[in-house]
């Protein structure tokens, strides 16, 4: 029996493919439709396996033994093709083995598995192979921490996976308790760092082995690999769909059909958005390579996504900043992530069927945000937006405020925008700010300037009665008479239409 490790990702021990049938198998269509391509990317005699899409699928993070020790490669994609494979760094090589890895969708935040770990924050290793996490510095990846005892064990804990707003961990143990073999997890982040895990249970787990775990980017499939489901042979994918928020209670299982699946052993489907395509893993060859599926027969739904670069507004440098995003609706924040430092690149990917803000805020800056709706049947879209800030002492924004028409009582989804502005005042305790009501030019110059006042009043009371002192602030109504835009369109009206804090020490 050929050597199999579980799924190649640092275990120390080999597992066996008996395949063991389980009691409500599902079929293995076969999808005519559907091409399974080797990647060019893959090395000849080793193993490659693992991928992880970053940027909407422009860069891709793999596991490859290549170097002789399994470690993290990373390729990107251009007009002629995929880049020949580079290294992700000396300083995620000090393990035994290590890999496989889940990023955010901006490349700035990893979870990685590592087996005889040696590098930072050794001494907190719980088992023979553990989940650490990363972060991107200057172009390096630092702070690297062991997840600690909430999520791993003294067992093998491997193949994360990572939801695309980072609030949920998919990951592979074979810690007591589960179904048998190796079962599949997820934990939930909170504010004091990752839950303890749960077993996601049926229809998923069997008696037999679960792996690679991997969550679509809308959150409503899941994918794996099992050899307790039956199949085209070995370990097969499936997928299931219709998760709760805590990313368990899934229904329905389907094997994902061949040619996708086939007699050897296939893992880590990960699905893309906006794209046709998606990945897999497979030993059909001889050693595990990575494929191409297309189209991908389970394509997740349209999402939008919002890239560009944060910099300075007066010298135009980057700026490492914290991108916020926030639904609208229920005031929570939904993600978190961060820019590049060296680039200020930014990439965020929105769900359907919410209203969200989007801001971008760093040290010494005032902050600045921007409304993204995203209606339920919107179609998939990349949207540009590159976002200037202004240092603490002076500057001009626009606040995401919001009334009823020809009203000057604050809607709900004004609060997490004036909750920022709160927390700037207290960090900033030197800035004092003018907050500026603007109006169209549709009704009388005075019924607008009255308006206009109304409004730049509600949100000047609304930051006292949240502690900021009122000597700080003055709220002026300066009705049609300062347009940004055109007043003889609706986009025009629209802008025109706001409240504005101008900072000055």
């Amino acid at each position: 029996m050929r050597r199999i490790l579980y799924l190649a990702t640092i275990l120390a021990c080999a597992v066996g493919l008996t395949p063991a049938l389980h009691a409500q198998t599902p079929p293995v269509p076969n999808r005519p439709d559907v091409s399974a391509t080797s990647m060019s990317i893959n090395s000849s005699g080793d193993d490659d396996f693992a991928p992880s899409a970053l940027r909407g699928g422009e860069i891709l993070v793999f596991t490859s033994s290549r170097s002789g020790s399994q470690r993290l490669w990373r390729t990107v994609r251009s007009t002629g093709g995929w880049s020949a494979p580079m290294s992700e760094g000396d300083a995620l090589n000090h393990a035994e083995q290590l890999g496989a890895a889940t990023l955010t969708p901006d490349g700035t935040q990893m979870i990685f598995a590592a087996y005889e770990w040696d590098g930072d924050d050794a001494d907190h290793a719980q088992g023979r192979t553990d989940l650490y996490s990363a972060e991107l510095v200057g172009g390096v990846w630092s702070n690297i921490k062991n997840l600690g005892p909430d999520v791993n064990s003294s067992s093998w804990e491997s193949q994360p996976s990572l939801s695309t707003d980072g609030h949920l961990l998919f990951f592979a143990s074979d810690r007591p308790g589960g179904s048998g073999g190796t079962d599949i997890y997820v934990s939930q982040r909170t504010a004091s760092g990752w839950s303890r895990p749960t077993n996601v249970g049926q229809p998923v787990n069997t008696p037999m082995d679960e792996m690679s775990p991997s969550i679509a980017p809308d959150g409503k499939s899941l994918f794996f690999s099992s050899n307790g489901h039956g199949g085209a042979g070995g370990f097969d994918l499936f997928v299931v769909t219709g998760g709760n928020e805590r990313g368990t209670n899934w229904g329905s299982l389907t094997n994902m059909g061949t040619p996708i699946n086939s007699a050897s052993n296939e893992y880590y489907f990960i699905s893309l958005a906006n794209a046709k395509n998606g990945y897999f893993t497979s030993d059909r060859a001889g050693d595990l390579d990575i494929y191409v599926a297309y189209p991908n027969p389970f394509p997740p739904d349209a999402m939008v996504s919002v890239s560009g670069v944060v910099t300075d507004a007066t010298t135009k440098k980057p700026v490492a900043a914290k991108i916020i995003v926030t639904d609208l609706n229920s005031g929570e924040v939904v993600a978190t992530y961060n820019t590049d430092d060296r680039t200020g690149d930014y990439y965020v990917l929105l769900a359907r069927g919410h209203r969200y803000s989007i801001t971008a805020s760093a040290p010494d800056y005032i902050f600045y945000s921007d409304e993204y709706s995203v209606p339920p049947n919107a179609e998939g879209r990349d949207v540009k937006k590159n976002i200037d800030l202004y240092r603490a002492g002076n500057g001009t924004v626009r606040l995401l405020v919001y009334f009823d028409y020809n009203k000057s009582d604050l809607r709900p989804e004004s609060k997490p925008e004036l909750n920022r502005v709160v927390e700037f005042f207290k960090s900033h305790q030197e800035i004092k700010a003018e907050i500026a009501g603007h109006t169209d030019s549709l009704g009388s110059s005075q019924y607008n300037k009255t308006l206009s006042q109304n409004r730049a009043d509600a949100v000047r009371q609304y930051l006292i009665e949240q502690g900021v002192d009122g000597k700080r602030l003055v709220a002026i109504g300066y009705g049609e008479d300062a347009p940004i835009d055109d007043n003889g369109t609706d986009e025009g009206r629209a802008r025109n239409r706001r409240v504005e804090m101008r900072v000055k020490e």
